[in-house]
């Protein structure tokens, strides 16, 4: 415990005595302090116990299968860290936005709003899609510089053009497809846009965010697996291999965290006039504030490195006072435009 810093020993320090709530026993408990008292720079270690801790977490809830995708990103990011030195971590992310999201969810006195399953769900797995965000831009190199070499020597060659869509992603068991389910949960948080849009124009525009297709992966692998335990989509107390596949917390805890998960990466532009509120939004609310705020311990896009004794934060009257280096409070603040800010301070910390 001594040798965590800075706001992870703050952060760590709120949420130690409450983990047992969250399913956090007492073995996560110390892979937990492992992970954090290990120096950012050994990145191999610390990405190690993160998976470990990630898989402990999401096997609790009979959902070890997910880990495996996360654990499958940790090792597309270590091999391509050598040749893509601007390429940003999000295993050790995960972790550090799910402690980061307990201490908001405690201290400003959410836990009725969101469950632990809820919690575990969305921070876990937002980022899930990333793998294949690297995939297509990296194939999207490939294929611009092929139709370049063609267009600079004027051959008419029919061009490439890699592809940004799963098939069949949206496509559910015997459910409307994902795309429905989700812009109903934004209609009923009072968000006018739409997942089906959204999604079509990600696809037209030739792009990934790998928000939307993170939320439509795991509303996908969530829907076999109740298909598996619960075909007849009962809604009631179902217990099965030790966990409860009452079809109703598909419907309610589930939705909530893909559709949270969706919304993670979406322009700030969707929120000049919809902001994501802390109360009436409280799932979505706080993966996007904990995903932005979490920056130091990271690798930045530009290469840079902001160490957790940079960053500090404190909540006081449900007002959130977060320290970050001074080069960072533009990006920080902007991100935060999602947000009505009159509750959040973000300041440079002196050092």
């Amino acid at each position: 415990m001594d040798n965590i810093k800075g706001v992870n020993k703050i952060i760590f320090g709120v949420i130690r005595h409450r983990l047992v709530s969250y399913g956090l026993n007492k073995s996560v408990e110390s892979k937990i302090v492992q992970f954090l008292e290990t120096s950012p720079e050994d990145y191999p270690k610390r990405q190690k116990y993160a998976k470990e801790i990630i898989k402990s977490i999401l096997y609790s809830h009979g959902k070890a299968q997910l880990s495996e995708e996360i654990a499958i990103l940790g090792e597309i990011e270590e091999h391509l860290r050598p040749i893509q030195d601007k390429l940003r971590d999000h295993v050790i992310h995960a972790v550090l936005t799910f402690l980061f999201g307990i201490y908001f969810i405690e201290e400003l006195k959410l836990t009725e709003k969101i469950t632990p399953f809820e919690w575990k769900m969305t921070a876990l797995l937002h980022d899930i899609a990333y793998p294949y965000e690297i995939a297509f831009y990296l194939s999207k190199k490939i294929e611009e510089h092929i139709n370049g070499m063609a267009s600079q020597r004027q051959i008419d060659t029919p061009i490439l053009k890699s592809s940004n869509t799963i098939t069949n992603l949206e496509r559910l068991t015997h459910l409307p497809t994902s795309i429905g389910l989700l812009t109903n949960k934004f209609k009923k948080w009072g968000f006018s846009f739409s997942a089906g849009k959204l999604y079509k124009e990600m696809k037209s525009d030739h792009n990934v965010d790998h928000g939307i297709i993170s939320s439509m992966l795991v509303l996908k692998a969530m829907d076999i697996l109740y298909e598996h335990y619960n075909p007849n989509r009962v809604r009631e107390y179902l217990p099965k291999d030790g966990n409860n596949w009452n079809f109703r917390n598909f419907e309610n805890q589930i939705v909530n965290s893909c559709a949270s998960i969706f919304m993670h990466n979406l322009p700030l532009k969707l929120f000049e006039n919809e902001k994501i509120e802390q109360q009436e939004h409280a799932l979505p609310f706080i993966l996007r504030l904990s995903d932005e705020l979490q920056d130091w311990d990271r690798i930045t896009k530009d290469n840079i490195y902001f160490p957790s004794e940079q960053y500090s934060i404190s909540i006081t009257n449900d007002v959130i006072c977060f320290h970050a280096p001074p080069s960072r409070i533009d990006k920080i603040t902007t991100a935060l435009n999602c947000f009505n800010k009159q509750k959040i301070i973000i300041a440079a910390k002196i050092a």
